[in-house]
C-alpha cells in the first residue's frame, strides 16, 4: 500500500543478475551481460518527484532528482534463461489499469527499443566508474505505456505476458 495524493505510473520490466559484476578494463559484451541475468520481473514505477512543475522540468534537473523514482513494486521473479528465447522485449503483450479502466494507449513500445540494451549500457557504464554491480539490485530499463498521472486512491494492477502480475493499492 502506498500514500498518494498525486503521482505518475509506469510499467516496467525489471532485471537482477544472478552474480555479483566486477569492473574491468574491457567492456563486457552483449552476449556476456546478458548470459548473466538471474531474473526478470513486472515493476510499476511511482513516479515522484522534488519539482512541482514536474515533468515539465528540463532534463538535467530531472537526473538530479533521482530520474523521478519514488518508489518501485515488482511482481514475482521469473528465470530469465528460458524467457529470453521466446519472450518479445521489445512490444509484449501487457496491461496497466487503474480501478479497471485501461492506462494503454494505442502504441507501446520502451523508448530504448529493447530494453536489454540497456542493461548492456549500465554494465559497461558501472565497470568503467569502478563499481561492482550486486546481485540484489533491481534495476528498471523504462516504460512501455508512458506515465500515467492519478490524483487518488485506487487499485493499480501490471500485466505483462510471460511475466506475470503486479499491484499495489495507492491510498
Amino acid at each position: 500500500m502506498a500514500t498518494s495524493s498525486a503521482c505518475w505510473l509506469e510499467l516496467e520490466i525489471a532485471f537482477r543478475f544472478a552474480e555479483a559484476i566486477e569492473p574491468r578494463n574491457r567492456a563486457y559484451a552483449r552476449d556476456e551481460v546478458l548470459a548473466l541475468v538471474g531474473v526478470v520481473l513486472p515493476a510499476i514505477e511511482i513516479v515522484d518527484s522534488r519539482f512541482a512543475e514536474w515533468p515539465n522540468v528540463v532534463p538535467l534537473a530531472q537526473r538530479a532528482d533521482a530520474q523521478n523514482n519514488g518508489a518501485l513494486v515488482t511482481g514475482h521473479p521469473v528465470a530469465y534463461a528460458g524467457l529470453a528465447r521466446g519472450f518479445d522485449f521489445v512490444s509484449p503483450e501487457l496491461e496497466l489499469s487503474f480501478d479497471g479502466q485501461s492506462l494503454v494507449p494505442d502504441a507501446t513500445g520502451n523508448p530504448a527499443g529493447d530494453p536489454r540494451e540497456l542493461l548492456v549500457w549500465f554494465v559497461n557504464h558501472c565497470a568503467a566508474m569502478g563499481i561492482t554491480i550486486e546481485p540484489e539490485w533491481t534495476l528498471t530499463t523504462g516504460f512501455y505505456v508512458g506515465a500515467h498521472k492519478v490524483g487518488k486512491p485506487g487499485i493499480v494492477r501490471g500485466h505483462i505476458d510471460g511475466l506475470g502480475e503486479v499491484e499495489i493499492e495507492l491510498t
